[in-house]
């Protein structure tokens, strides 16, 4: 599974964090995990960057990834 960022949805960096034109606005974590939604990627190649970006567990960033992609989906901000 390769989410995606919709492509109807802008978005732009603010104060180094990702605000949508929505109104949702990612945390630091979210911010990162938000830009590498691009379809290119799995939830598990995600989560392997986000650790060794934060210097995390991989089982943490699973975590974090899968409930922000799960949160991000039910705002249909996100394509699985």
């Amino acid at each position: 599974m390769n989410p995606k960022r919709k492509p109807d949805i802008y978005w732009s960096r603010y104060k180094g964090k990702i605000v949508t034109e929505t109104g949702y606005a990612f945390n630091e974590t979210g911010s990162v995990i938000w830009e590498l939604c691009d379809g290119s990627r799995t939830i598990e190649d995600i989560a392997a960057i986000l650790a060794n970006r934060f210097d995390i567990a991989k089982e943490t960033a699973e975590e974090d990834v899968e409930e922000f992609i799960e949160e991000a989906k039910n705002l249909e901000l996100i394509l699985l």
